[in-house]
């Protein structure tokens, strides 16, 4: 697909592969996903989040990282990379290596950059420590913030090195 999305993004707008789940009240689309459950490599058809646009896909990804049920998991990050293992405890990914695969791909990019606290010349309500190459943060409440550009851009990644692999066979 065109710029190299998946089908999923091309044509569902879901930039991060969000499942619809049971409290989903929009709009969804069945695709077959790789899934890795119980040490398996697995095939199964899951139903997928479809947005109107990559705006609400952004902003929906967002609420998800910042609801209830992830901020138990990451509310003592202080690193991108603590971060990043955190959400990957949370499930946000079944694939064993996910949080070591993101973190290769933040280095490999040099992610930490993002994690200033300043996005367009705003500077964010937390305090930053600078970054660095552990990606520390001083982490305020959370906002927009370069941790969460940085979560962002480092999953965006991620699932588009999978979806270019051919890890979710619905995704091409």
């Amino acid at each position: 697909y065109a710029g190299g999305l998946s089908g999923l993004a091309y044509n569902y707008k879901n930039l991060f592969g969000i499942k619809a789940g049971s409290s989903w009240t929009g709009e969804s689309v069945n695709l077959s996903t790789g899934e890795h459950f119980n040490g398996q490599d697995v095939t199964i058809s899951d139903a997928f989040r479809v947005y109107n646009s990559f705006e609400d896909s952004i902003e929906d990804h967002g609420k998800l990282l910042a609801s209830d049920y992830y901020t138990k998991y990451t509310s003592k990050a202080t690193t991108s990379d603590e971060y990043a293992k955190a959400i990957h405890e949370a499930g946000y990914a079944t694939d064993p290596e996910y949080s070591n695969t993101l973190i290769s791909l933040m280095k490999q990019y040099n992610l930490y950059q993002y994690d200033s606290g300043k996005i367009g010349g705003i500077v964010s309500t937390g305090e930053s420590s600078g970054s660095s190459s552990s990606g520390t943060l001083g982490v305020g409440s959370f906002n927009l913030s370069g941790l969460f550009v940085l979560i962002l851009v480092g999953v965006f990644l991620v699932f588009g090195a999978m979806f270019m692999a051919g890890a979710f066979v619905g995704g091409h």
